[in-house]
Parts: structure tokens; sequence; C-alpha cells
């Protein structure tokens, strides 16, 4: 947003450099020769109505609108562009940081493979659904024997990206493939009610079992032996959110809770559907979604405060616009697949109605003493007022997510001849590198979210405001018209539209018994 700061600053009268006018690209430049043949304080108008001329002028708008104009434009890179007074991510601690080298291997094989297929999608992307894909192979069938509990290597991740730039679904559905044609007795039904979802997962026959082919009985039995064990893949994950607060969709945020924790038991009643039980649950998730149709899910406080949120990898791309890369071609995927079934056939094997039955992972030399120091550093010394209180959760179960990324890692190194993989200090190094990686990018969808829901603000102040013109609009007005706001709320991005030149105080007078006239507020006169 570069560019977009400079033009906000020309707007404010701030002096700008002709060497940072003449490197605007356009249409930015274009934007600055006509607000520099302006005067003064007509820069914003000559600004506004250059913009409102072009097909995109609102989205032109918003997005100057949007940056904090005081910031120093190449103090930061377009990737990671904090919004106005957004703490940044702080830096882990020295003490904290490993210096061995990561370990690479098939995340890194896997990666390559979607990159050629999907090459616009982050890398940050492609890299998490490789650890999904092999986390779905373990099916709970490996533990990692910790003081304060047990831990399994599941995991939930979550994309968030704008739609089409990062081809999100092309490299969905590169995982996806991948797991059906491997192992697709693990993957969860992709269109399913939360009733059908837990009879699934307590191995219910499924109605109109009755009715099934020979062939999808056998497939419905292979799924039964690993029920509770599931990789589920969601395409559009503000579906299932708006979904969740449906009355018949009662309790399904609160199930997948305990599934994300591999609940040895989880016990469901209703009058409808009986009793179910879920033994040994073990969920992998996958999903995708926008900021747009996303923000108001990720604002929510209650997802924070319940933990639905800090047990999730929210991901979003840390660069710009992607540049423009053509697919190309990728080898046969076979050899991915061959590794994944290895490790898959090489755990123990469950037949319902057994369970199955877990190996525990062990700790190399060294590796205690490393995650405990990174342990303290996230979940206590980063825990300061400058940590936004949402992120709190997050950072106290990034810890655990280095535990189970590294889990992963060992898998898949993991020896011919030793009796369980464990975990050595490259593992663990490559761990806490994702997931830190995980940590910078929460805070970037904590900001966005936060910056849209702003933007949302703003556009229906000015709907408003647009209804009450000429005559002007008071906050009490916008007030008993956005109910679900409150009133500081408003006031605060009333101020900044008037400072932005997109809303303009209507001149009124005192009243018969005089005092001070009420402000009103109306649409700028572009």
């Amino acid at each position: 947003m570069i560019a977009e700061r400079v033009i906000n600053r020309l707007g404010r009268g701030v002096p700008i450099g002709s060497a940072e006018i003449d490197a605007l690209p356009d249409p930015w430049a274009e934007a600055a020769r006509v607000m520099l043949g302006a005067n003064g304080a007509g820069r914003w108008a000559a600004f506004l109505d250059w913009a409102k001329a072009r097909p995109d002028g609102a989205q032109l708008i918003e997005s100057v609108y949007a940056v904090d104009p005081d910031a120093d434009p190449h103090a930061v890179s377009e990737a990671a562009e904090p919004q106005p007074d957004a703490p940044a991510c702080p830096e882990l601690p020295e003490y904290a940081r490993l210096t061995t080298e990561p370990a690479a291997g098939w995340v890194d094989d896997y990666s390559l493979y979607a990159e050629a297929l999907s090459p616009m999608t982050p890398r940050l992307f492609h890299e998490s659904a490789a650890l999904w894909l092999a986390s779905v192979a373990i099916a709970r069938r490996i533990v990692l024997k910790m003081p304060y509990g047990d831990v399994y290597p599941n995991l939930f991740i979550l994309w968030i990206a704008l739609t089409t730039l990062y081809r999100k679904t092309t490299a969905l559905d590169v995982a996806r493939g991948l797991a059906r044609n491997t192992f697709p007795f693990l993957m969860a039904a992709q269109d399913t009610t939360p009733e059908a979802f837990l009879s699934d997962l307590a191995g219910k026959e499924p109605t109109g079992w009755e009715r099934m082919t020979a062939e999808e009985q056998a497939a419905w039995n292979a799924e039964r032996n690993y029920a509770a064990e599931r990789g589920w893949v969601i395409d559009e994950m503000s579906g299932m959110l708006a979904g969740a607060g449906k009355d018949y969709n009662a309790g399904l945020l609160e199930a997948l809770l305990r599934f994300y924790d591999c609940d040895s038991k989880y016990v469901r009643s209703t009058r409808g559907q009986g009793r179910v039980t879920v033994k040994n649950s073990y969920l992998c998730l996958l999903g995708a979604s926008t900021p747009e149709v996303l923000s108001e899910h990720i604002n929510a406080a209650r997802l924070w405060a319940m933990g639905f949120w800090p047990r999730f990898a929210l991901l979003t791309p840390d660069e710009g616009r992607p540049e423009w890369i053509e697919p190309r071609g990728a080898d046969d995927p076979r050899d991915l697949a061959d590794q994944l079934m290895r490790l898959f056939n090489r755990l123990p094997a469950a037949t319902w109605p057994t369970p199955p039955q877990a190996i525990t992972a062990t700790l190399g030399a060294g590796v205690f003493d490393a995650w405990t120091k990174f342990n303290k550093a996230l979940s206590f010394d980063l825990l300061n007022d400058d940590l936004d209180g949402r992120l709190r959760g997050t950072y106290g179960r990034l810890p655990t997510q280095a535990l189970k990324v590294a889990m992963i890692l060992a898998a898949l190194d993991w020896p011919p001849h030793a009796p369980a993989p464990r975990i050595e200090l490259p593992h663990l190094a490559r761990a806490i590198a994702i997931v830190e990686s995980w940590r910078a990018s929460a805070h970037r969808v904590i900001v966005n979210a936060t910056a849209s829901e702003f933007s949302q603000l703003t556009k229906r102040i000015l709907r408003q405001l647009a209804k009450h013109d000429p005559g002007g609009a008071t906050v009490r007005d916008l007030c008993r018209a956005m109910v679900d706001k409150r009133p500081a709320e408003i006031e605060s991005a009333l101020a900044e539209l008037v400072t932005a030149g997109l809303a303009e105080e209507v001149e009124t007078k005192p009243g018969k018994q005089g005092g001070r006239p009420t402000k009103r507020y109306r649409p700028a006169r572009g």
C-alpha cells in the first residue's frame, strides 16, 4: 500500500518528494498529477472527482482511506503492511530461537508438486496442506506424552485469501485429490449435516444402508474401522460457521473443539437422534475462505473466548498481489502417495469396533529443553499488555502446535528399524519455524479483519448519511439505525470519514432556546 499512502499524504497536504511521485505506478501516478493540479484542501476533492469517474473508483477511494498516512512509506513492505495502531507481531526472544538446521523432506516435496499445479497459491498454504495430509494418515496412532497431557498430531488449518487471485480452491483440490486417491476411507463426507457427521464418527450405519451396493457397503466398512479419525476439507468455512448458529446445528462448534482435543469418549444425546457415542476422536480440518465473508466471524469475541480460533492455524498471504504464473506440468504424485501409505501401513491397524492404538513418540537429546524455552517465550514472556487480547489463546496453544508439527515431521522421517518416531532438534527447529510463520499470519488475520470491519462500518454510515441528505444526520440518528454498534465506534468512524473528506458537517443554527447547535453530518460534496 505504498502508493495509496502517498496519495493519502498528498490529500492531507503533506509535502511529498518528486522522486516518490515519479515512482508511482498507474493509476496512482495519474491521481497524483490530478491532485497536484489542485490547491491546498482542494486536493481531496480533486482525487474524489477523479476516482468517481472510474469504474474502480470505489475500491481506489477505500484503499487510500484505509492506510495510515503518517507512517513511513518504506518502513514496511507491502507484504506485511500493518493497519493504523495495530501492534506488530513481536519477535521471538533470542533465547528461544534454534540455530539447528531445520529438517526437510516430504513436506517440501509435496509443496513443490502442489506449486507446479497451483503456482499462485502461497507456499504457506501448500506447506500446511502437506502437514495436514500426513496428520490425516497418522489417524491418532502416534501420541506424545507430555507432563500436561497427551498430544496427538491432528491440525485445524484455515486459509484466508482473496477469491481467485490465490487459487485457494485449486490448492485444496490438489490436497483433497491426493487424500482421496491414497486413503479415501479416512475422509469425512464433504457435504453433511451435523447429525450425519456425528453418526459417521460414531460408526453408525447410514440411512439407506440396505439400498447401498455391495461396493458402497465395502467402502463404508473400511471407513468404519477409522470411524472417529477423519480428515475434513471445507471449501467455504464461513458457510459452516453461519450454519453453526442455527438451532438445528446447536452444539456443532463445541463438538469440533472436543474432536480437535482428541476426546477419548464424546457422548451426545438428543430426542431426535438418541444417544451417540464417539470414541477416540481425531479430526484434521483443512478449510478456506475470503477476508470479506469471514471478517464477522474473526471479529466474533465468542469464537476467541471459547477457544475455537486459537485451535486453528489462521493462514493468510504474507505478500502483496501475486505475480501471474502459468501452471506447469507436475510429475506423477505416486511417490508422494506411496510415502504416505507407507506411514499409514506402518502404524497399528484398526478393525471395528476396536479403535486405533497409538504408539508413543519420543524426544531426542536437547529437544525438551529447547521446546521449554519456546513454550516460555510464547505462553509467558510475550503475553503482555501490547498483545491483542484475542491472540492470547493462540499464543498459549502455539507451543503445542509446534509439537504436533514436529511429530508429523518425525513420523515422515521415521527410520525403518526404530520402534517409534523420535523428534530430533532438526524436526523441532523446522516445526518452530513453521508455527512462527503461523503466529505472524494470525496477527495479519486480526489486522485485516479489524480493518474490514471498520471499512464495513464506514460504508454503513455513509449509506445512512445519504438517507438523511441534505439535512444531515446526528450521531443519535446513526445510533438508532445501527443498534449493534456502540456510540463510540460510530463517532470514531464518523470523525475518520470527515477527516478523509468523505463526509462533512452540516451548518446548523441554535434552537429557539439557544445553546450549542446539534451537529449533523452528510456525504461530502465532491
